[in-house]
């Protein structure tokens, strides 16, 4: 059974910049994904149609994509995310983008890709790469 967790939207706007009291500046489109996460959650695993996957690193960031896919169409998005602001803005993001495109947007898909849509700074590199690593490994389920 896969571990439950949820992320929890108690920063400010204000605090949203800062992490772990060092000073991170996230853009106001960060902050508004984050604010506004209609993605969270997860969709339901008893169909064939739904693929779930789960990628964590050593610092405890933890991240989860559901999709739904009809044929060749994803009609679903979900995440879950444990971690940092830019991590639940990059998973709402994430999310968005996906619905109703081809399963192969999957595989056209980077790090620098995720980075450049929200201008986020190369020390997210880790936070990008996790997203990345959850939806490569959909996408090979998938093929």
């Amino acid at each position: 059974m896969p571990v439950i967790y949820r992320s929890v939207r108690c920063f400010s706007s204000a605090f949203a910049s800062t992490v772990a009291g060092c000073p991170m500046n996230y853009s106001a489109e960060v902050i508004d994904y984050f604010e506004n996460t209609d993605h969270a959650g997860v969709l339901q695993n008893n169909t064939d149609d739904v693929y779930i996957e789960q990628s964590g690193v050593v610092s405890r960031e933890l991240f989860e994509l559901s999709l739904k896919i009809d044929g060749d169409r994803i009609m679903a998005a979900r995440f879950r995310a444990f971690g940092p602001p830019a991590l639940i803005a990059l998973g709402e993001w994430l999310c968005r983008q996906l619905e109703q495109k081809n399963v192969g947007y999957l595989f056209s898909m980077s790090e620098t890709m995720l980075l450049e849509a929200l201008d986020l700074s190369g020390i997210l590199v880790p936070v990008a790469a996790l997203v990345m690593s959850t939806v490569k490994a959909i996408g090979e389920r998938v093929n």
